[in-house]
Order: structure tokens, then C-alpha cells, then sequence
């Protein structure tokens, strides 16, 4: 825990002078102040961020508007028509856009598995793909901060690629939330017979102990059975569901044993599902390296998914639990899914800034002053940032003896929107 690592650091550090400069930081917690004070021999100067004490009017110079009066501002036309006439303006004073190549053919943009996909389709190929991780480290003229920046980059990052400009992504995304994720967590809850434990409570019937009836939801079965990790048509994974359906009295055993005579990537996933078998992994890793029909972003954010996994079961392993706590704990981890997209015949090498990037908003307000020409904050409802501190059990025991929280939802809200505020040169858009 955070809390016990500060207790144990101040022993084995080497206690020679040094001095502590925190720039642009929140108020210490009580362990970092317990931690500084048992560490007397440095020197720790607290520069707090600015923002905290309430509204601020935006730098001389920068133009704040609102995008759409009814709060309908992320929708994704409206914001390509934003970063499209941003971007024309820049062109206009002599900036030259980041993409250097003539736009791709305005064909319709192909559905994909997801935002990464879709637009990667849109682009017409992938060779403007390169991993964006670094992306939010370059300037551009444009930055969207939103709640879901992958879903929004999906949504509007093919028009603007179209259009010839090159777009990037910096964030991440639940490994539940991808593609791989979706698949082998849907399966495990079929196959996991400890799910079945209890006693159940049918009415007319009584109580009856899970020895006496099997408890499986076939929607889960039928999540898998339609994912791309299912080695499945989509033909066959609706005559799997409609047999399930016309079913009721199917054995889950029954259908586990059709399906591992019939496809052997089910075997792949169950291994995996169950055991986190090393071999099973293995092979899945192939199995997307030879999904080409795939965009080369939606496979590598698989990958990205399939290693997160493995890195759980072997903190697991190390711990000496079981694979219900790996899964548990890779339900709470992020994948990067960051990348770039540019139009069709732009060298990706030679790629410079983005012209426009989309990010949440804890990144865009970490990309410094003047960072970008205009910024759009999407998404300032209360429902995406709540400006209430969340009641936990910590606060309820540790509050009454004094140890208070330093810091507040409203504060951290405050200090955000102070960043945005100055990170863009000429216009903030809400």
C-alpha cells in the first residue's frame, strides 16, 4: 500500500541533503507529510498548482465560446467542423498542417470492432499508423479533452482524416472494454462453475442448492460465441444461440463438449479462461498476429489486452492466489490504445505533430501553456466529473480522528480547468 511504502522508505533511503521541489502540485496527503517530516534531511518546497481558489478568466488573447447551447458539444460532426475550421485558419496565417499528402478517397467509413478500427478503415490503409504514446508530448494545433477519448476518436477521427489531416490518440482503455477482454471475461463467467455456489430461491419451488440446477446465463456464451475470438462464422454463432434458445434444458457440459470437437480455438480460450495456461496464451498471440482483415491498431490493442492478462497471472502466481484474482485484477487494468492516423500516402516516418489531438482531460491539462492553438473541452457535466468527494470507509473511520483529506473533488476540477484554460493560444471552446 502507498501508505506503508512511505513508512518503510525513510530507513533505507540514504540520508544525504538533498532538496525537493514539487511544481504545480496538490496539497500533500498525511502520509506524504509524515513521510517528509521523518526525511529531515531534505529540503521540500511545495509550489501548489494554481486554480484551487476559484474561477479564473482565461489568458489576454484566447477567445472563450461555447460550442452548442443545448450541451450537445461532443458530438462528432460538430467537433470535426471545429478542429476543420481551426486548422483552415492556422493554414491561412502560414501554418503548414501536419499531414503533407493529398486527402484519401471520400468513401464511406466502414464499421468497425471498434473506434480504432473504424478508423483506420476510414483512412483507406494503415500504413499512417505508428504507436502515439508520445504523441501528447508534441504540440498540435488542435486538442479535444473528453471523457472517453477512444470513442470520440473513433467517432470523428475518420472525417478528419478524409479531409487530409492527420489525427492522434493518447489514452487508454479498460481491458474489459477491448475487444480480447470482452471475449475471454464473457467466457470465463460461463465456464466458472464457482459462480454457481448458494443456495437459490425459485419461487413455488423452494430453496434449491446449486448441486440440484445449473446456473449459466447463455447471453454470455453467445457474447463469446460472436466476438472475433470465438473462431466462429457469424452464421454459426447465431444457430449456437438459437439452439441455446430452443434449448432451455441445455447442459452447460453438453454445449463445452460440442464446441471443443467442432473449434479448437474454444480449447485455446478455455485453457486460458481457466487456468491461464501459458501455451494457450501463446497461441491466441498467433492467432491475432494472423488476423490481417484486422487494422494493424485494433490488433496491437489485443495484444496490448492479452499481455495485460498474462502480467496479472504472473502477480498472481507470485502472490500464490488463483486465477480468480488475476481476473479481478485485470478487470481493474488499462490498455494504451494511443495511436496516429494520417490520410492515405502520407509518409509516416516523416510525420510530424498531429494536427489534432484527442485525449482525456487529465492529459490535455498536463500538456503545458500555449501547447495548442485551440482546446475543446467536451463533456462538463456533472455526471462525467462529479464534484463531490465519494464516501468510503477510510473517511468515515479516519476523519473523526483527525486526518482529514487535503484535497477536494471541487479543488482537483478547478485546478484542471485552470490548465485547460491556458494551455491553448487562441481559442477555448466549451
Amino acid at each position: 500500500e502507498p501508505g506503508q511504502a512511505l513508512a518503510l522508505l525513510p530507513e533505507l533511503l540514504p540520508q544525504r541533503p538533498l532538496r525537493v521541489l514539487l511544481e504545480d502540485a496538490a496539497p500533500l496527503t498525511p502520509g506524504q507529510e509524515t513521510f517528509f517530516s521523518a526525511c529531515r534531511w531534505m529540503g521540500v518546497e511545495v509550489r501548489a498548482a494554481s486554480g484551487s481558489q476559484g474561477p479564473v478568466r482565461a489568458p489576454e488573447g484566447v477567445r472563450v465560446r461555447f460550442a452548442f447551447p443545448s450541451g450537445r458539444y461532443a458530438w462528432p460532426a460538430l467537433l470535426a467542423d471545429i478542429a476543420r475550421d481551426a486548422l483552415g485558419a492556422a493554414a491561412d496565417r502560414g501554418a503548414a498542417p501536419a499531414a503533407v499528402a493529398a486527402p484519401a478517397a471520400a468513401a464511406g467509413s466502414a464499421a468497425g470492432d471498434d473506434g480504432a478500427s473504424s478508423c483506420e478503415d476510414a483512412s483507406g490503409s494503415a500504413d499512417g499508423y505508428r504507436d502515439g504514446r508520445s504523441a501528447g508530448a508534441q504540440a498540435a494545433a488542435v486538442v479535444v479533452a473528453a471523457k472517453d477519448s477512444a470513442v470520440l476518436f473513433g467517432r470523428v477521427a475518420p472525417t478528419l482524416v478524409r479531409q487530409g489531416h492527420a489525427v492522434a490518440l493518447r489514452g487508454r482503455r479498460r481491458f474489459a472494454d477491448t475487444a480480447f477482454g470482452r471475449a475471454i471475461c464473457s467466457l470465463r463467467r460461463f465456464l466458472d462453475e464457482g459462480q454457481a455456489g448458494g443456495v437459490a430461491h425459485i419461487e413455488g419451488y423452494g430453496d434449491i442448492a446449486p448441486t440440484d440446477v445449473e446456473r449459466w446465463d447463455r447471453v454470455d456464451l453467445a457474447d463469446w460465441a460472436l466476438s472475433p475470438f470465438s473462431g466462429m462464422t457469424k452464421k454459426a454463432a447465431f444457430k449456437l444461440d438459437a439452439d441455446m434458445r430452443a434449448d432451455r434444458t441445455a447442459r452447460r457440459s453438453d454445449l463445452c463438449a460440442r464446441l471443443r470437437g467442432d473449434n479448437p480455438m474454444f480449447a485455446a480460450m478455455e485453457r486460458l479462461a481457466l487456468q491461464l495456461d501459458v501455451q494457450a496464451a501463446a497461441e491466441l498471440e498467433a492467432v491475432v498476429r494472423r488476423m490481417t482483415n484486422r487494422s494493424e491498431a485494433w490488433r496491437v490493442e489485443q495484444l496490448a489486452a492479452l499481455r495485460a492478462l498474462q502480467r496479472a497471472a504472473d502477480a498472481a502466481k507470485l502472490a500464490g492466489l488463483g486465477a480468480d484474482a488475476a481476473f479481478d485484477q485485470a478487470k481493474r487494468l488499462k490498455v494504451n490504445v494511443s495511436r496516429i492516423v494520417a490520410p492515405r500516402g502520407c509518409d509516416g516516418a516523416a510525420l510530424g505533430a498531429p494536427d489534432v489531438l484527442v485525449t482525456d482531460q487529465n492529459t490535455a491539462a498536463s500538456l503545458g501553456s500555449g501547447s495548442c492553438k485551440v482546446l475543446v473541452a467536451t463533456d462538463l457535466t456533472s455526471a462525467a466529473y462529479p464534484a463531490a468527494d465519494s464516501e468510503d470507509a477510510s473517511r468515515v473511520l479516519l476523519e473523526p480522528l483527525g486526518v482529514k483529506r487535503a484535497d477536494s473533488a471541487l479543488a482537483r476540477m478547478r485546478r484542471a480547468f485552470f490548465a485547460l484554460e491556458h494551455a491553448a493560444t487562441d481559442q477555448l471552446i466549451l
